[in-house]
């Protein structure tokens, strides 16, 4: 939790400055004595700050009621990422030498989407504002060792992820308002979460991942239960190969004949 010590704060994870105004001055209006008080660590008054991050408060309340409201019942206002779609995925880097750099890149888009901000692993994050042209954003890592990314956005609706030579180890989550992603080449992704919770959708590239048979009919039977039509999957080239049998043919037959358009090994 936040905590006051004297005239300092100490932020939480997602608090933008916004936040820390009401939390410690009871009112937005403090914003601005916040911000001149600590402009080597405030930049913009909606972006998350940096958690961990010690700011100085110098002033007295604003609204002193509605700050002690906030201290008595332990509120600590956390409006960064409220409302936005989460992917969370693991990144694994423990095949490469300690300090090779290593890239990945990632991209959002979606007629709806505005903006969004990804956190890499490594303790540093960027935002970024969105369009249906936003281009691939690269990231470059130098040490070894997993890295757990998380991204927060509106309106996102299709992903795409690039990683060379990083890999995707494992998929904790993606956001549930997707009509298409792509992980093809993720080369030590295992497994898929449940796609029976994705209504929207239609394109699902995951060739050239490590998925097992079982995960493969999963996804088929996922997919076919979800009741949409013409959709492209691509799920060839896994590695060891992975034809669906029993249950995931019987799947794949009625993708196929609601306009499906898929490629297995």
């Amino acid at each position: 939790m936040s905590r006051v010590i004297s005239n300092v704060v100490v932020t939480l994870e997602r608090q933008t400055a916004l936040d820390i105004a009401i939390q410690e001055y009871g009112s937005v209006e403090g914003v601005f004595q916040l911000w001149a008080d600590n402009p080597d660590k405030i930049t913009s008054l909606y972006e998350e700050i940096p958690p961990g991050t010690i700011l100085r408060i110098t002033s007295q309340p604003v609204n002193k009621a509605i700050k002690e409201a906030y201290k008595k019942n332990g509120y600590k206002p956390v409006s960064s990422y409220i409302g936005f779609a989460e992917l969370d995925l693991i990144i694994d880097a423990a095949a490469f030498n300690a300090g090779a750099p290593f890239y990945n890149a990632i991209a959002f888009n979606g007629p709806d989407a505005r903006r969004y901000t990804i956190r890499w692993g490594d303790g540093s994050f960027d935002t970024f504002d969105m369009d249906n042209d936003n281009p691939m954003h690269l990231h470059i890592y130098t040490a070894m060792g997993d890295k757990n990314l998380k991204a927060y956005g509106s309106g996102m609706t299709q992903l795409a992820v690039d990683f060379s030579p990083g890999v995707v180890k494992s998929i904790n989550s993606l956001p549930l308002s997707l009509t298409g992603f792509s992980f093809s080449g993720a080369n030590l992704l295992t497994s898929l979460p449940d796609l029976s919770f994705y209504h929207s959708l239609l394109i699902v590239y995951v060739g050239g991942c490590s998925l097992p048979v079982s995960a493969i009919n999963n996804m088929l039977i996922q997919l076919d239960a979800a009741r949409l039509v013409n959709g492209q999957l691509d799920c060839s080239g896994q590695t060891p190969p992975a034809p669906p049998s029993g249950a995931g043919i019987t799947a794949y037959n009625n993708l196929i004949a609601k306009g499906w358009v898929i490629g297995t090994d």
